[in-house]
């Protein structure tokens, strides 16, 4: 259970995916100028929110998208001032300050801004990577989290390349939020949505002193997406890498084969602007529309270099097989007896095991794991250039529609489907090299769906209300040559379930791996609502948000088919030591005798549930023209993880036995 309430005396007046402009107004005296109009306008949307200071000369324009702004301030008796070129960036409050001389309303003073502002209402430490870092700094795959570590403290996850540990901490304790939505793994700060490229407006990094409005105390990346214009804009890409291009590769080289094949192609565009239906309707400063697919194709060939069992030795003839090619003894288990303190054997004659004894089992493991060496000599006896492919197919629509100046509903969807197929180890084998999962032949495929719905209402003209839906889908599967073909059975191997070829290490030999076979998904919501409340000198903000998340695993297990391992311990002579004493791992294999044996009856299937609740207040108290004052308070509460088949259970240290949730009184959490 995380339960949390925090004191904070700094914060931001936005939310996440927008920004804020705020400022005050006074004569050329100092004095404020109460109920002057201000007028904040996108310059490339043509949205204008319509603002009047309050008696102190303070106003607040909260909840902006992003962009480049122009404000007005204009009163009678005072001649009309302007500010244009503000950049807005992502979680950003600029203060806009204006001081207006005795004229004509009509009379204007317009200052263009030239250097960025520099950000005096908020205390947070934080990096902002913009538009031009994310298209001119060279990406390899084009993801632009890879960018997260431009931020001083921010270090890319090693266990993912789609996280970042903050100051360092944890990934699980860093939130990377895609338009103000979650989007990362439930456990862990692996992203599980990668936002397109060409969609990215820009990111900040916030890595500390950031306000109450945000939970997780790592760190926080706001990812904000493009959203179209009055103007529009598309473009086309094209990202490639080609063997043509490139060097032969070192160990293929060596081994006398080609260069590796290499065919990458990455491609897409983007298309954005206004929402025009001709003849019917016009979205020009009210409606907009954005879309980006991004599609990548990777065909590539890896040299796989293994180790494994001799024409001979499978035969069971190993007066080859020592280290310097000479003969290794053999000695047979079945003669195992006792001598003073210890026990001997005696020896296979010429080092050669009669076929009578070889084990049924052990011939059908070799007959279909291993092929016959392709290369001369023990080791590194076969070399292969196995396929390799990977397709993604991804795209991302936002849109963005102003029902008036101050009510904007804003839509984002995104998708991204991958496929993946490693190089086999084996052409044409059941099993791969390896102990690993990562050895997985594959196809392995993951889905990736997100939505985020938001609308932003200004209630009354100090009063403004931001609701947030969001909903994260993922789904990834591990599906292994071997699945589902029956193998145990075709090799003989008794009560073992039919899913997978057996994983199988052999004594200085690649060893079996029969590869890793589940079905994972998570779905997580979002519902989210922010208040903003201006009254004089104050600015007060309210919140909550909840996530309901849900996680699903079906994993039969890569020992269900077995896992054995074979090793020179059964053949060898305990009574002698050094290379007397001989033994041989596919000797023991051969005879049927492992050293460790393992057969897992698991058919896993786990459904987990977690709840998070947040809320948050915090008052930004405007105390003179120089000092501004910010405190609030937080609220988080994670509730345990139940599981739907009451699965999760703990050792009671009172009884050394298994107590299962909602069992016998047991709680489900």
């Amino acid at each position: 259970m995380k339960q949390t309430v925090g004191f904070l005396t700094f914060a931001v007046l936005c939310y996440g995916q927008t920004a804020g402009i705020t400022g005050r107004v006074t004569d050329a005296s100092g004095a404020a100028v109460p109920s002057c109009k201000v007028a904040v306008k996108n310059v490339r949307t043509g949205i204008e929110r319509l603002l009047v200071t309050n008696e102190l000369g303070y106003y607040t324009a909260p909840l902006l998208p992003p962009g480049d702004y122009e404000v007005t301030a204009a009163m009678e008796g005072f001649q009309t001032a302007v500010r244009s070129g503000i950049k807005l960036e992502v979680d950003q409050v600029a203060r806009i300050d204006f001081v207006l001389n005795v004229g004509a309303v009509s009379e204007r003073i317009q200052v263009t801004a030239l250097a960025p502002l520099i950000s005096t209402e908020e205390a947070s430490l934080s990096t902002v990577v913009d538009r031009r870092k994310i298209l001119e700094l060279p990406l390899l795959g084009r993801n632009p989290l890879d960018l997260i570590s431009l931020a001083p403290g921010a270090l890319p996850n090693p266990r993912s390349p789609n996280g970042a540990n903050i100051n360092g901490g944890r990934d699980s304790t860093s939130d990377i939020l895609i338009d103000g939505a979650p989007s990362t793994k439930i456990d862990q700060g692996d992203t599980l949505m990668t936002p397109l490229l060409e969609g990215v407006e820009e990111f900040r990094v916030q890595t500390g002193s950031f306000g109450v409005v945000y939970g997780f105390a790592g760190g926080v990346v706001n990812v904000v997406t493009k959203s179209g214009t009055n103007e529009v804009h598309g473009s086309l890409l094209e990202f490639l890498r080609n063997d043509v291009l490139n060097a032969n590769n070192f160990f293929f080289n060596a081994a006398g084969r080609g260069k590796q094949k290499l065919r990458y192609n990455q491609f897409g565009g983007s298309l954005g602007g206004p929402v025009v239906i001709p003849g019917i309707y016009s979205g020009r400063n009210r409606t907009f529309f954005y879309f980006t697919p991004q599609f990548t194709r990777n065909r590539g060939r890896d040299l796989v270099t293994t180790t494994i069992p001799t024409e001979m030795e499978r035969s069971g003839d190993f007066r080859q097989s020592g280290a310097t090619g000479g003969a290794v003894p053999i000695f047979d288990p079945a003669t195992t007896r006792a001598l003073g303190s210890g026990f001997t054997r005696d020896v296979f004659p010429n080092s050669v095991i009669p076929a009578s004894r070889f084990d049924s089992v052990a011939l059908n493991i070799l007959k279909y794991g291993y092929p016959l060496p392709n290369t001369p000599g023990r080791a590194n006896n076969f070399v292969s250039a196995g396929a390799t492919t990977s397709s993604n197919n991804a795209w991302m629509a936002r849109a963005d529609h102003n029902f008036t100046p101050v009510n904007r509903l804003s839509v984002r969807l995104m998708r991204s489907n991958n496929s993946s197929l490693k190089p086999e180890s084996w052409p044409g084998m059941p099993a791969q090299a390896g102990s690993a999962a990562a050895y997985n032949r594959g196809p392995d495929t993951a889905l990736r769906e997100s939505a985020v719905v938001r609308n932003t209402l200004s209630i009354r003209p100090n009063l403004l209300n931001e609701f947030t839906y969001s909903v994260l889908y993922s789904e990834s599967t591990l599906n292994p040559a071997s699945k589902n073909q029956g193998w145990a059975q075709k090799l003989g191997i008794k009560n073992a379930a039919p899913y997978l070829f057996p994983n199988v290490a052999v004594a200085g030999y690649s060893g079996l791996f029969g590869g890793n076979l589940s079905v994972e998904g998570q779905v997580e919501h979002q519902f989210a609502d922010n208040l903003t409340w201006v009254r004089g000198a104050h600015t007060v903000k309210t919140g909550f948000e909840m996530r309901p998340m849900y996680f699903r695993n079906q994993q039969p297990g890569a020992a269900t088919a077995g896992d054995f391992t074979f090793d020179t311990l059964p053949t060898r002579n305990p009574s002698l030591s050094g290379t007397a004493a001989g033994g041989h791992g596919v000797a023991s294999l051969l005879l049927g005798i492992p050293t460790r044996a393992t057969l897992s009856i698991n058919d896993q299937k786990w459904g987990g549930f977690w709840r998070y609740w947040a809320g948050f207040a915090e008052d930004q108290w405007k105390v003179n023209a120089r000092l501004t004052l910010t405190y609030g308070v937080r609220w988080e509460y994670t509730r345990p993880r139940t599981e739907r088949w009451n699965r999760q259970s703990v050792l009671d240290l009172s009884t050394l036995r298994l107590r299962f949730a909602g069992e016998n009184g047991a709680p489900r959490t």
